[in-house]
């Protein structure tokens, strides 16, 4: 999709075993990532799971975006993310079109993120969603504010992951934080963010994955189940966790003999 980017990253790739040379210590945002850095040669590698801030949502969210989801009364799906291939948006799109016209179309997908450097692949997903005919039920809303994703995250019914690769993934804990319920492809890093948190699927069998969009919207039980879940596992990337890793963290690779204390 874009020759000069790809050169870069595989120039990049090429300089990365030299750059861990230098490095006493490695710390990956995942086992995935450790697993990757792993395959290059390198065993001094710890999983460090990234710190999530919810002061990031000490905004109010922007009433307009908040009064157009909530007042439509429709279901609105939501994903976030850059417009990027390894994000195959294409096929949170394909479930889309059989859940909007199988099952309700009283239901819209909106697709938040930028498409910087990947306006081909943007186009593709454009062009996908008018053979679809799904112009008027899915939205592609470009880069925002944090006012305005908030408003996405707290008038969704439903949060799709499809990406195929992703070192973590920060969004899948953003949905946490808000308590919107997540389908997502079982894929890279994905089950080791989400846990039990959402719905990991294994094949992307579009009209299945429509059925099980309409059960956890519809089964307030389910969708109950996986809220519960989620305040768990967003324990595991809160301030208190970040803490307690860090300390273990630099007192297992400190001089013998220095105490170590941390305000946070």
């Amino acid at each position: 999709y874009n020759a000069r980017v790809a050169k870069d990253l595989k120039y990049g790739l090429s300089e990365l075993p030299e750059l861990l040379t230098t490095a006493d210590l490695i710390l990956a945002d995942s086992t995935y990532n450790k697993e990757e850095l792993g395959n290059l040669g390198f065993s001094n590698v710890e999983v460090f799971p990234l710190l999530y801030d919810s002061k990031k949502w000490a905004v109010q969210e922007n009433k307009g975006i908040a009064g157009i989801l909530s007042n439509s009364k429709e279901v609105n799906i939501l994903t976030v993310g850059r417009l990027a291939p390894n994000k195959c948006i294409e096929d949170t799109i394909k479930s889309f079109y059989f859940y909007h016209h199988k099952i309700n179309k009283n239901s819209k997908l909106w697709i938040v993120g930028h498409e910087i450097d990947t306006e081909i692949y943007a186009f593709e997903l454009r062009n996908l969603v008018k053979k679809l005919l799904l112009d008027n039920s899915v939205k592609f809303v470009g880069t925002v504010a944090n006012c305005e994703l908030k408003a996405y995250f707290q008038n969704s019914n439903l949060y799709m992951c499809m990406s195929e690769h992703e070192g973590f993934c920060v969004p899948l804990v953003e949905a946490m934080n808000f308590d919107l319920p997540i389908i997502a492809y079982d894929s890279s890093a994905i089950a080791e963010t989400l846990g039990d948190a959402g719905l990991l699927v294994k094949n992307k069998s579009h009209a299945e994955i429509a059925e099980a969009m309409n059960l956890i919207i519809s089964d307030n039980k389910i969708r109950e189940k996986f809220q519960s879940k989620a305040k768990i596992q967003i324990e595991k990337f809160s301030k208190k966790a970040f803490k307690l890793r860090l300390e273990k963290l630099l007192e297992a690779n400190m001089s013998e003999g220095v105490s170590l204390k941390i305000n946070a």
